[in-house]
């Protein structure tokens, strides 16, 4: 068992027997993309959908053309989400003053 001490503080791979560092691929990439949006708490909605993509790619590690399309539209649904939400707050307070006599 390696102590604390002994494990490596910089960028090389903690397992040696690894072929290359997996930070460097693309589906370590795609797995970051979704913790990113999954951390950003605009797509709450399809979290178990995220979640077992996450869990696909991280066990394969490969990402298909299917996996990426359904990020994408995810990302894209929950930013369409966001700019609904700020329109709609906006105009419920315009004209909203001038009801209130």
């Amino acid at each position: 068992m390696a102590r604390i001490e002994d494990l490596p503080l910089d960028d090389r791979p903690l397992d040696p027997n690894v072929e290359g560092d997996p930070r460097q691929t693309d589906w370590y990439h795609f797995t970051t993309q979704i913790d990113e949006l999954l951390g950003s708490g605009l797509a709450e909605w399809a979290e178990e959908t995220l979640d077992g993509i996450h869990a696909t790619v991280t066990r394969t590690r490969r990402v298909t053309p299917a996996q990426e399309r359904a990020v994408r539209n995810i990302e894209a649904a929950a930013q369409k989400r966001l700019a609904q939400a700020s329109r709609s707050s906006s105009r419920r307070w315009q004209g909203f003053g001038g009801r209130l006599r």
